[in-house]
């Protein structure tokens, strides 16, 4: 299956994602930067790495056949997720009078 290998500070990790998405997100501001591996597989939200970015680190990323997922980090189901958000948001526009 295709998918994704993320090389940082000698960690490597491989995912694919059979039904959804996969995503490597480098953030960056004003404090801080930081690279990221996750996505949605499963109906669940799973995030294999995460880590900070220091100046003259190297990231690598290659599109390779991977038949095993690395382990991940944490896992958090999709449904759940949106559950909560319903809330918040429900929550504040009850606030706001517009339900």
């Amino acid at each position: 299956m295709k998918g994704l290998e993320l090389e940082h500070n000698g960690n490597i990790v491989r995912a694919f994602s059979e039904e959804n998405a996969v995503c490597i997100i480098i953030s960056i501001s004003k404090e801080s930067f930081d690279v990221r591996m996750n996505g949605i597989d499963n109906n669940n939200f799973v995030e294999w790495y995460e880590s900070d970015l220091k100046t003259g680190e190297n990231i690598r990323i290659k599109v390779k056949d991977i038949s095993q997922n690395s382990q991940f980090y944490i896992m958090k189901n999709r449904n759940d997720l949106l559950k909560k958000e319903f809330d918040l948001l429900e929550k504040e526009l009850r606030e706001k009078g517009l339900l």
